[in-house]
């Protein structure tokens, strides 16, 4: 199997905001490959999470209105997300370590990344392969 890339979503005012961050086509993406993937967001973050510990793949509804941005969540949720319309939850066990200033000063271990893509439907079915 090839990496398959997908595109992290960002729009509207919060394309403008993360450009200083070094967020653009080309720097924003999750390429799922035969072992892992990897997550890229800008220069903030780039990390890779083993298939193995990915333990669920699931589109869920956008979290609604200003919930556009990068976060952690106190159910130590990642939330990277740019885009109105649906998202992709991923789902960790064991939980994982993310490797950006935000994230990593507060959670240890990340259980679960919401992120906004594309092609939610394809990122999950690339996942269940």
């Amino acid at each position: 199997m090839t990496s398959q890339r997908f595109q992290i979503r960002v729009e509207g005012a919060f394309r403008r905001v993360s450009a200083v961050f070094g967020v653009r086509e080309g720097t924003t993406h999750l390429d799922v490959g035969p072992n892992s993937i990897a997550v890229r967001c800008g220069f903030v973050t780039a990390q890779c999470i083993p298939r193995t510990a990915i333990t669920s793949a699931t589109v869920v509804p956008w979290p609604g209105r200003l919930r556009i941005g990068w976060r952690v969540r106190p159910e130590n949720t990642v939330w990277l997300v740019g885009a109105n319309g649906d998202c992709v939850r991923l789902e960790f066990d064991p939980p994982q370590r993310f490797h950006y200033p935000p994230v990593s000063w507060f959670v240890k271990g990340a259980r679960a990344l919401l992120v906004s893509v594309d092609d939610p439907a394809g990122l999950v079915a690339a996942l269940a392969r």
